[in-house]
């Protein structure tokens, strides 16, 4: 992790997340905070419906899913 800070969407969290092996991304998020930071640069806002679901992110990793698709995917909740 750049200077031990997950890095926000603007500091490039995309491409850091696509680069983490599913391994690395279970210890990162075995600490409730570091998870939570995660998933709320996953959500990147929120308020949309999530195909890919926060819950389900090392599935979704293990898919090989970039983080831009994860991005572009969600559906606005009526």
């Amino acid at each position: 992790m750049p200077n031990g800070r997950i890095p926000t969407v603007r500091q490039g969290f995309n491409e850091w997340f696509d680069d983490l092996s599913i391994d690395e991304l279970r210890v990162i998020i075995s600490d409730p905070k570091r998870y939570d930071a995660i998933a709320d640069r996953i959500r990147n806002g929120g308020s949309k419906h999530e195909w890919l679901m926060v819950r389900e992110m090392e599935k979704v990793k293990s898919w090989g899913v970039p983080m831009d698709e994860v991005h572009r995917v969600p559906s606005a909740t009526v």
